[in-house]
């Protein structure tokens, strides 16, 4: 990979010791990168090198996979709906505003791509890993109760709330199963974000609202334009696909619905490109305001 653009050599004195401003000094040398065509954009800063570690130059095959993206427009997946829970209206309507503004500004914007993973797949598939994990360490009245509460659940039932009941006893051929069907979906991102730079997604189903701390956890409900869906699989609906594959992510705020809480966008990179997803979090928060505290909260 090779990154064209304008290269300008820059030196530092550093200071060895900070508590001695006339003490000894080091030289730390830098590159800065910027785009052929000028275009104001924001820093990344990449320390690389020391003692024994290689500093190879930006001009090279070795070139790091997120500079030249940091240099040209970025693309980008849109989503707005999930297959296994609903998404409020105000949210899926401040995301299409988010898309305008973002073709307006040059970004390539694509609201479904073959490449995708089946989010379907991916929310069942971390349910019953996250509940298997997480039931481990449950008094075991409480492990057998539940358990034996989700062997009743009908084979034919596959919504979000029925695999986290069905991971409390995962047994180990199944979480085998869950653990590879995992895997595969790591492939699958990767192969999309051979074509795509980041996803936008939601970062939850609904705007702000009210914490409950009532208990039993799974009778809670949150409020989806109206109707009352189940808190525990609503809520992992859109977390899972990067927290099931391992993928960095920042949420972003983006607009405000009927409340003056605000909206957050949810920013999905590659694997390891953790760059990535922080250079376009800037973006948007250069292009679009940035967070603005909301009137009585500031």
């Amino acid at each position: 990979m090779s990154c064209r653009g304008r290269i300008t050599l820059e030196g530092f004195a550093i200071p060895l010791d900070h508590s001695r401003a006339d003490g000894e000094t080091i030289t730390v040398f830098a590159r800065e990168v910027a785009a052929e065509d000028g275009r104001d954009r924001p820093f990344l800063v990449f320390f690389q090198g020391g003692p024994g570690s290689e500093a190879p130059r930006p001009t090279t095959p070795s070139t790091p996979s997120w500079l030249p993206r940091a240099l040209k427009d970025y693309r980008v997946l849109l989503l707005d709906t999930h297959p296994m829970a609903p998404t409020a209206q105000a949210i899926r309507q401040a995301l299409d505003r988010l898309g305008g503004r973002l073709e307006m500004a040059g970004v390539r914007v694509v609201r479904s791509h073959p490449r995708l993973p089946d989010l379907a797949d991916v929310a069942r598939a971390y349910a019953r890993l996250l509940m298997s994990f997480t039931a481990a360490f449950w008094p075991q009245q409480l492990f057998e109760q539940s358990r034996a509460a989700a062997a009743s659940i009908p084979a034919e039932d596959r919504t979000l709330g029925a695999e986290l009941a069905r991971g409390i006893g995962l047994s180990h051929r199944d979480w085998v199963a869950a653990d590879n069907a995992r895997a595969m979906h790591q492939q699958q991102f990767r192969s999309l974000f051979e074509q795509v730079d980041v996803v936008l997604c939601p970062a939850m189903a609904v705007t702000a609202f009210r914490h409950d701390h009532s208990e039993p956890q799974h009778l809670r409900r949150l409020d989806v334009d109206g109707q009352p869906v189940a808190y525990s699989s609503t809520g992992l609906a859109w977390a899972s696909a990067a927290t099931s594959t391992g993928l960095p992510a920042a949420v972003v705020p983006i607009d405000r619905g009927d409340s003056p809480l605000p909206i957050g966008v949810q920013v999905i990179g590659p694997y390891l490109e953790d760059r990535t997803v922080l250079a376009f979090a800037a973006h948007l928060e250069r292009e679009f305001g940035g967070f603005v505290p909301p009137p009585g909260y500031a």
